[in-house]
């Protein structure tokens, strides 16, 4: 039954030239599947560049969420993977808007030919790509303006945040919101300092950012937990001082829940007292965590600088910040 409603629908979205937007839900396994039946060739490997612009030619929005088995349970050949969809939609001449859930990576993918020539905001939520194929996306990109990348799951072997940045500086001077989320992403020993994603302040653009500290700090213990001396001394060194939004998500850990305080540490207050030199524009900041947490002098510290200080309890994965 649900191999034929996605086999229908693929059969009308691509009988439909003039289609805007997409947005699809579905199912990629070996015997159903939505993608194999809009991609040319199936979206099988190898990889070859399957133009599907004469199926999208007017398409500007795409919106995919996407439920496959595990890897270990097929093949790469038997699945419509997310690489070759991505593949393929570089073609679509007009798409400014493509967001993807629940992607994954496979155990080799090859670079992405071709470019995304209008694309604008580009969004991976709940994802468990690897480090590499987003570096490879970001690649392809031109001069994005928004850009989203939060993972569910993943183990980081031989990776780090800073191999992202790259590719990031590619769209510093469009880029005008970020959201990056790597508290899910898995290492053994954690990030240095020198691992983190590095600053952000040749983003002029840069409007919002929200930001997990694992990320912008380079720790994998909670900011909380740091000892100051763990802790770059200003903050400001990190963000572009064009920053109007800034949200900094904390790291689940277990002690904080019987702790329940976000003491003052010093990444936090060398923060507040410069934000009123260097960041004008500024008008909100929040700290983000999965606990109900308090921070008495840190809000205190923010009153009268004119930026709007909150402290918000999220519900796991349920924080996007823009």
């Amino acid at each position: 039954m649900a191999a034929n409603y996605l086999q229908l629908l693929a059969d009308i979205a691509v009988c439909a030239p003039n289609l805007q937007r997409l947005c699809v839900v579905s199912l990629e396994t070996s015997s159903i599947s939505f993608w194999q039946y809009v991609i040319p060739g199936g979206g099988y490997p190898p990889f070859e560049d399957k133009a599907i612009t004469s199926v999208f030619q007017k398409l500007e929005s795409a919106s995919l969420q996407i439920h496959a088995e595990s890897a270990s349970v097929y093949t790469a050949k038997e699945v419509a993977w997310f690489h070759s969809i991505c593949s393929s939609m570089v073609s679509v001449p007009k798409l400014k808007d493509f967001r993807a859930s629940g992607v994954t990576s496979q155990n080799w993918t090859p670079k992405i030919h071709g470019a995304f020539k209008q694309l604008q905001r580009l969004e991976f939520t709940e994802c468990c790509l690897d480090i590499e194929d987003v570096v490879d996306i970001w690649n392809a990109c031109q001069g994005l303006r928004h850009i989203v990348c939060e993972w569910a799951f993943l183990i980081a072997t031989g990776t780090k945040p800073s191999d992202l940045y790259t590719a990031l500086l590619r769209h510093s001077k469009t880029l005008q919101t970020l959201h990056l989320d790597m508290r899910e992403v898995r290492t053994d020993d954690g990030f240095t300092a020198s691992e983190r994603l590095g600053s952000l302040q040749l983003f002029t653009a840069l409007k919002s950012l929200a930001i997990c500290e694992i990320t912008l700090l380079g720790h994998v213990w909670t900011l909380a937990a740091l000892r100051e001396d763990l802790l770059p001394r200003c903050l400001t060194d990190l963000l572009p001082t064009n920053l109007e939004s800034f949200a900094l998500l904390l790291l689940e850990d277990q002690a904080m829940e019987n702790i329940h305080r976000l003491q003052e540490p010093l990444v936090l207050s060398t923060f507040v007292r410069n934000c009123q030199r260097g960041f004008s524009g500024l008008k909100e900041v929040r700290v983000v965590s999965i606990h109900d947490i308090h921070a008495p002098k840190i809000t205190n510290a923010f009153e009268g600088t004119g930026v709007n200080f909150s402290l918000v309890t999220e519900s796991k994965h349920s924080f996007f910040g823009m």
